[in-house]
């Protein structure tokens, strides 16, 4: 009876896989598991480059120029009124110019390009000058790629942009280009040499006026100085007049010399002076 209870102890607690085996458990169960997972991955990766493959060409079919008017190099007769440019896919006006420049530096393209299609027209305008043009192109294709290129033509004659080819009319000659100065002759170089002999003579004319009026300004002048002069010498003669009597000790008003009768300190006269003895006395 022990028996019997450690066997069905032993049992509890002994796992069952260790009892009985599973089947696909084994190492040929481990093989099929493993050769199925690698051949999803490989299929996996097969269709991922497949798509791979083919998006490749249409990633990389961006537009290209196929065709110009003018054409790349070409010399025409007039510059057109338009460059036109043909692409083998329709382009977008989003980030799409052209720009043409004349042989004297102007740039001659007027406006926004003009798209159709696969066709992209860009409009000139002005004067279109005779000589090289150089046409820069950006275009953006339908997918958002961006291409850009440039080309050149020439012109032979000059026109203007809307008159449909007809050349420029030469410009009329102005009055003074009608008549243009002639070239000295010898009898005229001869003249005008002999003309500058006239200049002194001419000269000379204001010379003789000027001495014409000197005396009639030099008159007033010379008698208002003698009058100034004979003014001062009458004046001096004057002073001097004045003065004369006082400078020859003469008797002046009031004084005089002691007469008969009279006595003084001064010289003896007819008369007895006092403390004469010889006169009678008083």
């Amino acid at each position: 009876m022990l028996d019997d209870m450690l066997r069905t102890a032993a049992r509890r607690v002994t796992p069952p896989s260790l009892h009985a085996r599973t089947e696909g458990r084994g190492p040929r169960g481990l093989r099929r598991a493993a050769g199925s997972t690698l051949g999803r991955v490989v299929a996996v990766v097969g269709v991922v480059g497949a798509l791979a493959l083919l998006g490749a060409p249409a990633a990389q079919a961006h537009n290209t120029l196929r065709a110009s008017d003018p054409a790349d190099g070409a010399t025409v007769a007039f510059a057109p009124d338009r460059v036109t440019l043909t692409f083998d896919m329709p382009a977008t006006a989003i980030g799409t110019e052209v720009v043409v420049t004349a042989a004297d530096g102007r740039v001659v393209s007027a406006g926004a390009a003009e798209l159709v299609d696969a066709t992209v027209a860009q409009p000139l305008a002005g004067e279109l000058p005779a000589g090289a043009y150089a046409v820069a192109w950006r275009v953006t294709s339908a997918d958002g790629h961006p291409i850009e290129g440039t080309l050149g033509f020439t012109a032979t004659a000059s026109t203007v942009a809307g008159t449909g080819g007809a050349a420029v009319p030469a410009p009329e000659p102005t009055a003074d280009d009608a008549s243009p100065s002639p070239s000295p002759s010898p009898g005229a170089s001869e003249s005008a040499s002999s003309a500058p002999t006239a200049d002194p003579t001419a000269s000379a004319v204001p010379d003789a006026d000027d001495s014409a009026d000197e005396p009639a300004v030099a008159g007033p002048l010379l008698i208002g100085i003698g009058a100034v002069l004979v003014i001062a010498g009458g004046v001096a003669a004057w002073y001097l007049l004045r003065r004369r009597p006082d400078d020859a000790g003469g008797p002046r008003a009031g004084t005089g010399a002691p007469g008969p009768g009279t006595s003084g300190t001064g010289t003896p006269g007819t008369g007895t002076s006092e403390g004469d003895p010889a006169g009678p006395t008083a």
